[in-house]
């Protein structure tokens, strides 16, 4: 074992960070999707949303420029509006509430608590239209309607089982947002998590967030309550120790030194699987484009994985190694199989051969194409059918036999 160094096992930031934010928010945003269904406060806004439409008909569109302008007033003492505008008013109140995604990064969770976000507009409506509710009013059509919204929203404020779960969660998200910060977690676009130009500045940052995050497990140990009714404040602490505890080494060794046969000098490894996972959409983008499909298994089965590695062809320093240029390219494919060339089979037929004498072919799904022509033939059919047929009654028998001797 004399010479070999052992190489390191890193571990995604993104990944870790969202594998720690699952563990620390799912239970308490899963407790909120529960209460929202129970409820049904969206379906129930969605369907008001839709019944005051209806009302409204083909003045939906002018009753829009009214509520523009509506809300544009600079009164403070502002009543639900005669006609149907005061309609449209409350199905832009119910309609902001299931709105409640814009106000996420659309980053997904644990990034993003949309059931959060939700139950804040929720409290927020419920304020807006009580306040509406008690100025005086005409519209009695529309003032029903603003009823109806908040007996819809009136459960988020006033039912326990909602209050303690937001609770827990917002104090679990601020927990995590600082974990983020710590690990320098940019918005997930590919730009944002291109590596710098700078070996050295990268080096430093590694270094910098290293350090931020060892910083904030120190700080998390310090304010961890002993004891006392903080409770849930001590499981969150723990439930973050324990994981930079267990994924904390593999979180860090992205500067690799070079041996000396290799020109000594660093390598730089990337802190995320984003490009990676970003290319991998590229790839997925390219091929519908190319095909029109939506579904692309069938295409990414026949696929060969060497196909990926044509995007190397894009670098001088790829072309270089593989053929010099991109001039001798055609001249580097036909020397591939130059040896073959001369054997009748087919090149398909050979192909075939080749996977078949080491091992198989590589299988990516649990039905492949070929899989599904042999399975779905009448003879197929037919044997299963002449199996049951002549099985069935040994087994019954069977059965019938081994119960008796219980």
């Amino acid at each position: 074992m004399e010479g070999l160094t052992r190489q390191p096992v890193l571990s995604c930031h993104l990944h870790s960070f969202k594998d720690i934010g699952k563990d620390l928010l799912d239970p308490a945003h899963g407790e909120l999707r529960e209460l929202f269904r129970r409820f049904a406060v969206p379906s129930r806004l969605s369907a008001l949303a839709r019944d005051l439409g209806r009302s409204l008909g083909r003045d939906v569109e002018q009753c829009r420029r009214h509520v523009a302008d509506w809300l544009a007033g600079e009164d403070d003492a502002l009543r639900l509006p005669d006609g149907k505008t005061g309609l449209a008013v409350v199905r832009a109140m119910s309609q902001w509430v299931l709105d409640y995604p814009q106000d996420g990064t659309d980053a997904g969770f644990p990034f993003d608590r949309p059931l959060l976000d939700l139950y804040r507009r929720c409290l927020r409506a419920l304020r807006a239209s009580e306040s509406l509710l008690r100025k005086p009013h005409d519209n009695t059509g529309a003032h029903a309607a603003l009823e109806r919204l908040h007996r819809i929203l009136e459960p988020a404020r006033s039912e326990l089982p909602f209050q303690r779960p937001a609770r827990t969660l917002e104090r679990r998200a601020r927990l995590h947002d600082e974990l983020r910060a710590a690990l320098r977690l940019r918005p997930t676009s590919p730009a944002a998590f291109a590596a710098p130009a700078d070996a050295k500045t990268q080096r430093l940052e590694l270094r910098d967030v290293e350090q931020a995050v060892a910083a904030f497990t120190r700080a998390l140990a310090k304010r961890r309550p002993e004891r006392g009714s903080a409770q849930d404040e001590r499981q969150a602490i723990d439930l973050v120790l324990a994981h930079l505890e267990r994924h904390g080494p593999s979180l860090w060794g992205h500067v690799i030194d070079l041996p000396p046969k290799l020109g000594r000098g660093i390598r730089l490894v990337e802190r995320t699987n984003v490009i990676l996972e970003a290319f991998w959409h590229e790839i997925k983008h390219g091929e519908r484009r190319r095909s029109g499909r939506k579904n692309l298994a069938d295409d990414f089965e026949l696929l060969p994985p060497e196909a990926v590695l044509a995007r190397n062809l894009t670098r001088a320093d790829y072309v270089a190694v593989v053929c010099g240029s991109l001039d001798d390219l055609p001249r580097a494919f036909a020397d591939l199989d130059a040896a073959e060339r001369s054997r009748s089979l087919p090149a398909s037929l050979r192909a075939a051969a080749s996977r078949a004498a080491q091992g198989g072919e590589i299988l990516s799904c649990s039905l492949p194409k070929l899989d599904r022509k042999l399975v779905r033939t009448d003879a197929m059919k037919d044997r299963i059918a002449a199996e049951v047929r002549s099985r069935a009654p040994r087994w019954d028998a069977h059965r019938r036999g081994a119960q008796g001797t219980r």
